[in-house]
């Protein structure tokens, strides 16, 4: 009975054993608007809305005009009476760098919340994305030409009648320890500030209402980093778009003033 069974148990064995699918050690592809594999950035399944939201300080204090005095690393003891500016272009773009482009949102903060300011852009197309990119300001084809419409206006200010072009951000206030003003207008079709920040360390998925974007606009940091600017001897008045000084110390200053602080889902 021995001789007879174990052949036949190793026989079955190797049928059953060759009967079987290889394994394959190929792993599965991954969609990429996959809610359960791995991936990294903002996640829209479907068509569906984005909420910008700035909020404004000096250092972390919260911008307040008027009343509260903020000291800049130049030792200068200031308040702010303004803080306006537009942006524009928001821009997203995935993992293969292809990008959406909302070229027809351009948003102005006319400063009246010392605070914050947020606007929505709705019909954001469904994607992965793993960066986001904006102008501070208006973009050189529409400075100068295009439908001076909505945020546009130029009757809602921030704009040069003389040079008939827009001013991208401005900022206004009093130097308490001087007991002068100063008013810096940044404009001009050369002088936009174009904002690149990634979302790779990310992972959120947009639910029913949209994904939120938080920044912090931090004006000490326009005022020193990466270049200080010093209200005493720096110009206390910038209104027009060849002063030096904006593109050595100021533009730069811009592009660090603004950096994300939350990705949400709404």
């Amino acid at each position: 009975m021995k001789k007879i069974f174990i052949p036949l148990f190793v026989g079955i064995l190797l049928l059953n054993s060759c009967s079987k699918d290889p394994v394959s050690s190929k792993p599965d592809s991954i969609n990429a608007l996959d809610t359960i594999t791995n991936f990294s950035g903002i996640l829209i399944p479907t068509e569906n809305k984005l909420v910008v939201n700035f909020e404004h300080y000096f250092k972390s204090s919260p911008i307040v005009y008027a009343t509260q005095n903020y000291i800049t690393d130049n030792k200068d003891t200031i308040q702010v009476n303004n803080l306006s500016y537009r942006v524009s272009n928001m821009q997203l773009y995935n993992s293969l760098n292809q990008k959406w482009v909302d070229i027809g949102t351009y948003k102005l903060n006319s400063g009246y919340d010392a605070f914050k300011y947020g606007f929505t852009i709705s019909k954001v197309p469904a994607g992965l994305y793993s960066k986001i990119r904006f102008n501070l300001g208006v973009d050189s084809a529409r400075n100068r030409s295009g439908e001076q419409t909505g945020d546009l206006d130029p009757s809602l200010g921030m704009y040069w009648n003389w040079t008939n072009g827009y001013i991208h951000f401005r900022l206004e206030g009093r130097i308490i320890s001087s007991l002068q003003t100063f008013s810096l207008d940044i404009g001009g079709s050369t002088n936009v500030v174009n904002k690149e920040i990634d979302l790779t360390g990310y992972k959120i998925k947009s639910l029913t209402n949209g994904i939120s974007v938080n920044y912090k606009m931090d004006i000490n940091s326009f005022l020193s980093s990466p270049n200080l600017y010093n209200l005493q001897t720096d110009p206390k008045d910038i209104h027009s778009e060849t002063v030096p000084v904006i593109k050595s110390k100021i533009l730069p200053n811009m592009l660090n003033m603004i950096m994300l602080t939350n990705v949400s889902t709404n």
